[in-house]
């Protein structure tokens, strides 16, 4: 006997509710590597392109801040080892940085192992220096007494773990005087992990000295989307200034530089609004200059830059012969309304890198430029938080 045929199922003929994704096919997991390839492959590069340096210099001082070894069974992820024994030998000063005592010993091993210079080869005498202590404190110490020489070929590298370099450390190696080139500097910056150790820390201190500031650059909406390529946007910066602040951090801000572009009125007070809304310590006002109008308008254009910032500025620098400005009575109309904008709320407000004359302009008491928080620091004090200064009447007539 035949079966009876079923009848037709209505939602196969509907189809479906939605249309399904393609499967996936999953993720494959890996465990977990033995061995540390970013340290090791970071070593062999710096090593590497080392040998390249010295290919160009035929001489150098090759200065490590923190040369000990990470592992001290992994010799192949030893910069400092890779750097000593890479050829050809023609690094003639080593200043190796090390806080740790076992590392130290490694390192006075290192340097008593390598074999004396080869003459036929035109090896240089070779000067190894092994010092134990802060790198943020030798450093400085050591490039006060001016030993590498003017036209010395310099290479430094700041291979810190997170927060070990202070920024005025790096600060000295850039700035230090050299009679044609600059050091050559190669400084770790853990941006993977950076907002993970931040949160992590209770010591506010140890940030400060290694950022070197404890304030947050903003400026007007207009002025970020338009010129300040790559970085996120003032209100974003805002909005982590404000997570830092829920964190315990001291926070202020720098509104710099501003630009007196159509509509700025519009632009700062909204960014105003914003600051005052997060009652920072303090806002530390500039306007927009430049030691080098026209080289920073030529690297901007060839970089495929907006160099439209720099038709602001004028033709001749300012009195003290330093700095192309905008003229004197927009920068005075800019700061005024900022100042006026930000007396509605709590900040304390400076000026940054300013005549004192400008800041008898605007009613306020010369107090230098204080970004940072330090000893000397009127907001560093309990109980002695300067009051908000009273605007002077206006003085400085427009021109027609």
């Amino acid at each position: 006997m035949a079966r009876r045929a079923r009848p037709p199922d209505p939602a196969a003929a509907i189809g479906p509710l939605f249309e399904l994704p393609a499967p996936r096919r999953p993720q494959p997991k890996f465990k977990n590597p033995i061995r540390p390839v970013w340290s090791e492959n970071k070593a062999r590069f710096i090593a590497r392109y080392l040998k390249y340096f010295v290919f160009v210099t035929k001489h150098g001082t090759y200065i490590d801040g923190f040369a000990g070894p990470q592992n001290v069974k992994r010799h192949d992820m030893w910069t400092a080892k890779l750097v000593l024994e890479s050829e050809p030998r023609w690094f003639r000063h080593f200043y190796l940085f090390e806080i740790k005592r076992r590392k130290v010993r490694a390192l006075e091993q290192l340097r008593d192992d390598q074999p004396p210079r080869n003459r036929q080869k035109k090896e240089p005498r070779r000067d190894v220096q092994v010092i134990h202590d802060d790198v943020n404190v030798a450093l400085p110490s050591l490039l006060a007494t001016t030993p590498i020489r003017p036209k010395e070929a310099v290479f430094c590298l700041l291979d810190q773990h997170t927060f070990e370099c202070h920024w005025s450390t790096l600060a000295e190696v850039a700035s230090y005087p050299k009679a044609e080139h600059k050091n050559e500097l190669l400084y770790f910056l853990p941006s993977y992990w950076l907002p993970r150790a931040i949160a992590g820390l209770k010591d506010t201190s140890i940030i400060e000295r290694w950022w070197g500031r404890s304030d947050w650059s903003v400026n007007a909406e207009y002025v970020g989307r338009t010129w300040e390529h790559g970085t996120p946007l003032p209100s974003k910066r805002v909005e982590a200034a404000a997570k830092m602040k829920e964190a315990g951090w001291p926070v202020r801000f720098r509104l710099d530089p501003m630009v007196p572009y159509p509509d700025w009125r519009e632009g700062y007070a909204e960014t105003i609004d914003r600051i005052n809304a997060l009652e920072p310590e303090m806002v530390t006002i500039g306007a927009l200059r430049a030691t080098s109008a026209k080289s920073l308008r030529r690297a901007s254009e060839a970089n495929g830059r907006d160099a439209s910032i720099f038709d602001y500025l004028t033709e001749e620098r300012d009195p003290s012969g330093f700095k192309y400005r905008i003229r004197p009575d927009l920068q005075l109309e800019l700061f005024r309304f900022a100042i006026e904008r930000l007396a509605k709320g709590s900040a304390v407000p400076a000026l940054c890198k300013e005549d004192a004359s400008l800041w008898t302009q605007l009613g306020m008491k010369f107090r230098g430029c204080h970004c940072l928080l330090g000893a000397d620091d009127p907001l560093a004090k309990t109980g002695d938080r300067p009051t908000f200064p009273a605007l002077a009447p206006r003085s400085v007539r427009r021109p027609r």
